[in-house]
């Protein structure tokens, strides 16, 4: 339904061992997600990524090679065991732009790095993407190029800049569509050279789209059409995804829970603690637990834990609510009350880090922030 085809050629390249190698900071990386709609149904997304890391040569490729270790990291975890996430795409989106920006930002401004992310229902063609001060991200829809982004949505990661959240914006694609991700390398293109050393460079951002269109969005026609304009001047990677057509079936995930019958129990706990009867809340927790096998529900654990914090159980509270995290459950609230619990624990680094992934999810939370600025 979505096919994915990349293009990598980095500036410096060497020779170790009569074997030719490349080194730069370009890097482009894509997988598969799955994740639980509202309605209950499950949707495979594409996640890509396309990224260019400041730097010449050693030092780009060392921000390629952090990126994408961290990358492969937190896709490695959502996509263990043909794991479903409870959470929404866009939420997954801004976690994954939180935790690489706070990677970068550790360097102290010694490593950069612009990116663009994208999730893409292949079922609908519904999309949710970032972009960090990368290139613009093209599409290709009836032979026309154009770009899906018009203004800045973020800053490079690890560019520390206050007070500045990241924007998600979403985008339908349709069945023929052709979107391309790539870096700065494409328009960097050297036009003419000449005696001591003087180069003339494109300046034309948009002539890219030109090019794409002469090229009928075909990689390989692309990277020439490039190539006869001029000569590189930089690292250059392209991700071309192409939506050929939409999948008309959910993915079909194996499980023995009634879940909606489930879902619904479970929002009558909620009521229930919401009206501060945790005897009565607990009563029917396990009522469920003895009814149903509850090992893949997040929302049974979220309850579980405001259970036993209630009742001074503050480990077993802190193990129920990361087994939440860890089936999916990655939302604002969630990590909030991971970071209280750290907090009772007495394990205020901790705290703090979770309450930093809260705030990333929901920034608007301004009593958590101003918690966060007094135990500073």
């Amino acid at each position: 339904y979505i096919t994915t085809e990349f293009f990598l050629k980095q500036k410096k390249q060497f020779t170790f061992r009569n074997k030719i190698g490349e080194l730069g900071g370009d890097i482009s990386i894509t997988a598969n997600l799955l994740f639980r709609e509202k309605e209950g149904s499950v949707h495979r997304y594409l996640f890509a990524t396309n990224a260019d890391a400041m730097g010449k040569s050693i030092q780009g490729a060392g921000g390629a090679i952090v990126f994408g270790t961290a990358v492969n990291t937190i896709v490695s975890s959502s996509t263990a065991n043909d794991r479903v996430l409870e959470t929404s795409p866009r939420d997954w989106l801004k976690r994954i732009h939180s935790e690489l920006h706070n990677i970068f930002l550790s360097f102290n401004g010694s490593m950069l790095l612009s990116a663009a992310f994208l999730l893409l229902n292949e079922h609908n063609g519904k999309a949710y993407y970032i972009n960090a001060e990368h290139p613009w991200t093209i599409l290709l829809r009836d032979l026309k190029a154009t770009f899906i982004e018009h203004e800045l949505m973020a800053r490079k990661l690890g560019a520390d800049m206050p007070g500045y959240d990241v924007e998600v914006k979403e985008f339908s694609f349709c069945p023929g569509d052709v979107l391309f991700m790539a870096s700065d390398g494409r328009d960097d293109i050297i036009l003419q050279e000449g005696e001591n050393d003087e180069r003339v460079i494109n300046e034309d951002e948009t002539a890219i789209l030109n090019i794409i269109e002469r090229g009928a969005g075909e990689l390989p026609q692309i990277i020439e059409l490039l190539q006869n304009v001029g000569s590189f001047s930089d690292d250059i990677s392209f991700i071309r995804v192409e939506i050929k057509d939409f999948n008309p079936q959910p993915i079909a995930i194996a499980t023995d829970l009634p879940v909606a019958k489930v879902q619904q129990q479970l929002s009558m706990v909620k009521d229930l603690i919401r009206q501060k009867d945790f005897s009565a809340a607990e009563i029917e927790l396990q009522k469920i637990s003895n009814e149903f096998n509850v090992e893949t529900i997040p929302q049974y654990y979220v309850l579980l834990s405001r259970i036993q914090l209630h009742s001074n159980e503050l480990e077993l509270a802190r193990q129920s609510i990361e087994k939440a995290i860890q089936l999916g459950h990655e939302v604002a609230a969630t990590y909030k009350s991971l970071g209280n619990i750290l907090y009772k624990l007495r394990k205020k680094q901790e705290a703090i880090e979770a309450w930093h992934k809260s705030l990333a999810l929901n920034p608007n939370d301004e009593a958590l922030r101003n918690l966060l600025d007094s135990i500073k």
